[in-house]
């Protein structure tokens, strides 16, 4: 197959959303439905997909503002629409898949998310071409990538990360689940953002204190 090497192109990932709006039924599971009256409006795929990391497992209300923001989340074949998972818990499950990409070597994909259910990873794998075609209009060619569905469009951005070798690491403080980007020379950056990296601080000043006083106790009582 023959290849050719590019220099000087920007790229770019859209994900058109629109005509479906998403709802919870009375068990607990959500709705995908058409409505035509849903306008399409365009996303940055990689703002969703900050967004999508951002969701806190388990709050289905702001995943169900997420999913109404974005559309439909995937393409369920033969015309259909898979409703994204049914039961919420699939969807943090995309979303920790999702994350264990950005972190891992693509060759090492299939060895860390053993043990996620198959299906997941069948739509995981996806390889469908999403719309393509350049801009030619600024000064830089961009090449434009646009999907009309949520998932493709994120494993879109990991792919274009992963060419420009970009790295990610998960929030070092314990009950964050956030992944973010190791930008620039910050190498050591272990923290998604500032809030957690104080929190974690005072966490720990805390902690020696308390062990402090403890020490001082136990010498008082000698």
């Amino acid at each position: 197959m023959a290849t050719q090497k590019l220099a000087s192109v920007s790229v770019s990932v859209v994900l058109i959303s629109g005509y479906y709006v998403w709802k919870l039924d009375d068990d607990g599971e959500f709705i995908c439905m058409f409505d035509k009256l849903i306008p399409r409006t365009s996303h940055d795929a990689w703002s969703v997909r900050d967004q999508f990391l951002a969701l806190k497992p388990g709050e289905v209300s702001a995943a169900l503002d997420f999913l109404n923001r974005t559309g439909a989340f995937a393409d369920g074949g033969t015309g259909k629409v898979f409703s994204c998972p049914a039961d919420p818990g699939e969807l943090w499950q995309f979303q920790s898949l999702v994350g264990l990409y950005l972190q891992n070597d693509p060759r090492e994909w299939a060895k860390v998310s053993r043990g996620y259910p198959k299906k997941l990873l069948h739509r995981m794998q996806y390889r469908g071409l999403p719309q393509f075609y350049m801009d030619w209009s600024g000064e830089v060619p961009t090449a434009v990538i646009s999907a009309g569905f949520t998932l493709p469009a994120l494993l879109a951005t990991i792919q274009i990360d992963k060419w420009r070798q970009a790295r990610h690491r998960k929030c070092a403080k314990p009950d964050c689940w956030r992944v973010f980007e190791i930008e620039g020379g910050r190498k050591n950056k272990i923290y998604c953002d500032v809030r957690c990296a104080q929190h974690q601080a005072m966490r720990g000043y805390r902690k020696r204190i308390a062990l402090k006083k403890i020490a001082q106790e136990n010498l008082e009582s000698t």
